[in-house]
């Protein structure tokens, strides 16, 4: 029987996972530094600091999905050591940057670079790993991607607070270039399925599309994360208006995003210590949206002053949040990776990444609207109720025998 660490005793899975760990923390490690330097160093605001986020999230939109379309064909290793060659680049030139638009170019670069990394990553493992050890593989992958969110910038803050704003880019740098050494030495990654298909898989997103309304657990999957994000986008620049409506202080803040971060780890290892959903993994996501939209309502009760203002009751809710969204996202890793061939897996996790991130673009902006509208209470009472509602209406779509059938489709 598979276990949760079994992925790790491939050799190659193994090394994989290390250059994973070392990128994913060089990938957050900066970033209260960009921030920091933006802000207080240069002495910029609240514009400056959405167009950095512009900077972070538009090449998963508008570079990602059509670079990975002509690489995919590409032996993977060379791919991710280039993508973290370049990012070390990038890094390192921060550090002599003293200009707004150069600081934004080289951010740019990086993400670029980034968003061709997570989809090669993707292809990767499914190169890399047996069928049967898939469900624990994406868990560990999806754990890397939770955890350093929580410890990469604790860690960039203790390097400003003792070396200043500009030394986490020292630390990036070296973690990318570790990186790269690491996954210099993985065997050639070229699948014999992406060699065949050659001939019918054509270098175009029309082509990924298509292939995704093909596989109706792909593209359930896929929609289903997309409108998720689009929901926490709404309202995740909010959480520092709700513990100022629920008088908590300052220091409140970080304590519950650290809840949520705790609670994604959990989840992520959760589920792929018990991988029951294996056989029906699009009704377990519809369930845990469902419960998700229930607690995300209980935080726009609280907004509202109906609820103790307890730091301890709302660390435990945050936690249950943060538990829920990462146990969701395993059950949608193990879908595009069983979903997909060598061939469509990149491009395809490109596109996926797209639509997801494509809500980082938009959603802060509608959700702030909202918010003078009907204010922050309103704004997760209404993001609840949608998630219920959403989950709800795709889950009474479902039969416990299509999802079977639909995610043993590839196998038969």
């Amino acid at each position: 029987m598979s276990t949760l660490w079994s992925p790790l005793r491939l050799p190659g899975f193994r090394r994989l996972f290390a250059g994973q760990a070392l990128s994913d923390f060089a990938n957050w490690s900066d970033f209260l530094a960009l921030s920091t330097v933006v802000v207080y160093v240069w002495g910029h605001g609240a514009l400056e600091l959405a167009l950095l986020s512009v900077c972070i999230g538009l090449p998963y939109v508008a570079v990602g999905p059509f670079v990975s379309l002509k690489i995919g064909r590409l032996d993977a290793r060379a791919v991710l050591v280039f993508c973290d060659v370049l990012r070390f680049a990038a890094v390192i030139s921060m550090l002599w940057t003293e200009s707004l638009p150069a600081l934004f170019a080289l951010v740019f670069i990086k993400m670029c670079a980034s968003s061709v990394f997570d989809p090669v990553r993707q292809a990767s493992i499914k190169r890399l790993v047996p069928e049967d050890r898939i469900a624990e593989a994406s868990s560990l992958s999806q754990v890397l991607v939770n955890g350093t969110k929580i410890i990469a910038p604790m860690v960039g803050g203790v390097c400003i607070a003792l070396w200043g704003a500009f030394s986490p880019f020292w630390l990036g740098a070296g973690l990318y270039l570790l990186s790269a050494v690491i996954l210099a030495g993985l065997p050639r990654l070229i699948g014999e399925a992406a060699e065949r298909a050659k001939t019918r898989f054509k270098d175009d997103m029309k082509d990924a599309l298509k292939y995704v309304r093909g596989r109706p657990a792909l593209l359930y999957a896929i929609m289903y994360l997309s409108v998720w994000m689009f929901f926490v986008f709404l309202y995740d620049a909010l959480f520092v208006l709700f513990t100022e409506r629920l008088g908590l202080g300052e220091a409140s803040l970080g304590v519950l995003m650290s809840g949520v971060g705790i609670g994604s780890v959990l989840g992520s290892l959760a589920a792929g210590r018990w991988t029951f959903w294996k056989a029906y993994p699009l009704k377990l996501m519809s369930r845990l949206g469902i419960v998700s939209g229930a607690f995300i309502a209980v935080v726009g009760i609280g907004a509202f002053g109906w609820l103790p203002a307890s730091l301890w009751l709302w660390c435990a809710v945050f936690v249950v949040l943060g538990f829920l969204g990462g146990f969701d996202a395993v059950p949608y890793g193990y879908v595009l990776q069983t979903e997909t061939t060598d061939a469509t897996i990149a491009p395809v996790s490109a596109l996926a990444n797209a639509l997801q991130t494509g809500s980082m673009l938009v959603a802060p902006l509608l959700g702030a609207a909202l918010a003078s509208w009907i204010g922050v209470g309103g704004v997760f009472l209404a993001v609840g109720l949608g998630m219920i509602l959403f989950a709800a209406t795709i889950l009474g779509k479902l039969s416990d025998r299509e999802a079977r059938a639909a995610c043993l489709e590839t196998q038969t």
